[in-house]
C-alpha cells in the first residue's frame, strides 16, 4: 500500500489512486498509464540534419561547431558530405575511414551516416518548437501520464521550460530523462522505467507511445514473457497505431 504523502509528488489525491478506488462505495477503476516519448512524439523541433543542410552549401549555422568536431573525429572534410532523404553521409566504398565504436557515425554498406549527436541536445536549437496536437490531446485527457525521453537529465530545467512554453503541463507520474553517465541502451532505460512505475503503482494497463519503431520492437522483446500488460503505439505525423 502506498503512503498518502507520496501522492503529493504527482498532485494526485489518495482518492484517485489508492487501489484505484475513489470512494468506499465505488467499484475499482481501470487504471491506465499513458507513457510518452517526447521528441517527434508529443513535440517536434528542427533536426540536426535540417540545420546542417545549409552548411553544405557554405551557409553559416549555429550548430556548425558540433559538425566540425564530428568531422575531426574521423578526419573527413565537410566537402565530402552529402544530403539525401533527411540523412547526411559520405561515401566510403573501400572502408578507408575507421569508425570508432560509440561514435556519431554509422556505416551502412558503402556509406557512412552521421547520427544526430548527443551534443546537439545541449543547444537552444534542439528544443521543441511545436506540438503534435492529437497526441497532446490524448496526453491531456489521460488520468495518469508520464514522459520518458532519451534527452539527458542535465537538460531537465530547459526541457521543463520548453514544455511550459508550449502549453504542456508536467506529467503527473513524472518526467523521466536519461540519467547522466548511464551506459544502458535507450530502449533498456525506457523499459526499466516502465517496470519501475508498474511495480510502484500496479497499473491495469500501460500504453507506451513512441515515433521510433526500431526502439519499440526492442522494447517489446524485453516485455515478452513478463506479466506486465504493455501496449505499444507507433506515432507518425500526429497519428498513432498499435504495434
Amino acid at each position: 500500500m502506498l503512503k498518502f504523502d507520496s501522492f503529493n509528488k504527482f498532485n494526485i489525491s489518495s482518492n484517485q489512486l489508492v487501489d484505484g478506488i475513489s470512494s468506499a462505495n465505488e467499484s475499482k477503476k481501470f487504471k491506465v498509464l499513458h507513457a510518452f516519448d517526447m521528441d517527434d512524439t508529443l513535440v517536434y523541433g528542427k533536426h540536426f540534419e535540417e540545420y546542417i543542410k545549409p552548411l553544405l552549401v557554405n551557409e553559416y549555422l549555429t550548430p556548425e561547431i558540433i559538425l566540425n568536431n564530428k568531422l575531426d573525429d574521423i578526419g573527413v572534410g565537410i566537402e565530402q558530405l552529402k544530403y539525401e532523404n533527411g540523412r547526411i553521409y559520405f561515401d566510403d566504398p573501400h572502408e578507408d575511414y575507421v569508425i570508432p565504436q560509440g561514435s556519431s557515425w554509422v556505416r551502412k554498406k558503402e556509406r557512412v551516416y552521421i547520427i544526430q549527436p548527443d551534443a546537439y541536445f545541449m543547444t537552444d536549437e534542439s528544443m521543441p518548437i511545436g506540438t503534435n496536437e492529437d497526441i497532446v490531446k490524448l496526453y491531456n485527457e489521460s488520468e495518469y501520464n508520464c514522459i520518458i525521453t532519451a534527452r539527458n537529465a542535465r537538460l531537465k530545467s530547459q526541457t521543463k521550460k520548453a514544455l511550459k512554453n508550449l502549453g504542456l503541463k508536467e506529467p503527473n507520474m513524472g518526467l523521466f530523462m536519461y540519467p547522466v553517465n548511464s551506459f544502458s541502451y535507450t530502449y533498456e532505460y525506457k523499459c526499466n522505467k516502465l517496470i519501475e512505475l508498474q511495480n510502484s503503482y500496479n497499473f491495469d494497463e500501460i500504453k507506451y507511445y513512441d515515433d521510433n519503431i526500431k526502439l519499440i520492437k526492442k522494447m517489446k522483446k524485453i516485455f515478452e514473457g513478463k506479466d506486465i500488460p504493455v501496449t505499444f503505439y507507433k506515432v507518425t505525423k500526429n497519428r498513432y497505431r498499435q504495434v
